[in-house]
């Protein structure tokens, strides 16, 4: 497998091979080392996954929440995998509090990005957790679970003005530490909503992606 970097139009990651050998081929708008390594091993998926001749990957597909891709979605498992093995990432996360923290460690010991750490612990965490990316002041992605009480979020709803992430959007200064939230605020649309049920909110504003990722636990 050979690997280069270049421009590539709309897209973060191309892979084109045949006869058992392939050429990726990366974005030069990649400049962080762990989105450089996810987007080379979830075009490695495709590769072992498919056998097409030639893929092309937007930012979206490389995200590695879930969406209506079947493909993308099996490369990006199969690039978590590689890089956060399943075992060797709740071990890692044994016993630590799921926080803002506790992914930075995580992304830092597998040397892979913020939001890829973040999802990699809502499948492989030793706590539920919801973790949520919003963008200009909307819900991105959400990866949640399938212990968290609550399972769904609309992709596109507005930040509630009771998260801190709705500060950041609102052009002031967000507050680092964990606070209760209403579970309303993030998930008014779920069945199984509870009246009153409070949880545990954590945000980090990425200013640079104007974005904030939240990390959503229950109460101790």
């Amino acid at each position: 497998m050979i690997v280069e970097t270049g421009e590539l139009n709309n897209c973060m990651g191309r892979i084109n091979f045949g006869r058992g050998c392939g050429i990726i081929r990366l974005s030069d708008n990649i400049k962080v080392e762990g989105q450089w390594r996810f987007t080379i091993a979830h075009e490695m998926g495709h590769f072992y996954n498919e056998k097409k001749k030639e893929t092309f990957c937007r930012a979206a597909d490389l995200i590695g929440a879930r969406s209506n891709k079947a493909e993308e979605d099996d490369a990006n498992d199969f690039a978590a995998e590689f890089l956060m093995k399943k075992e060797w990432f709740a071990g890692f996360v044994k016993d630590k509090t799921p926080s803002i923290e506790t992914i930075k460690e995580a992304a830092d010991y597998f040397n892979v990005s913020l939001s890829a750490a973040a999802i990699r612990y809502s499948q492989a965490g030793t706590f539920p957790v919801a973790v949520i990316m919003s963008r200009n002041g909307k819900v991105s992605w959400s990866a949640i679970s399938e212990s968290f009480p609550y399972q769904y979020i609309r992709k596109g709803r507005a930040v509630n003005s009771a998260s801190k992430a709705h500060a950041f959007f609102a052009g002031k200064e967000t507050d680092p530490e964990p606070h209760e939230v209403p579970a309303d605020s993030w998930f008014p649309g779920d069945k199984n909503l509870r009246t009153k049920h409070r949880l545990v909110e954590e945000c980090l504003p990425m200013p640079n992606y104007k974005s904030v990722l939240t990390i959503i636990r229950e109460q101790p």
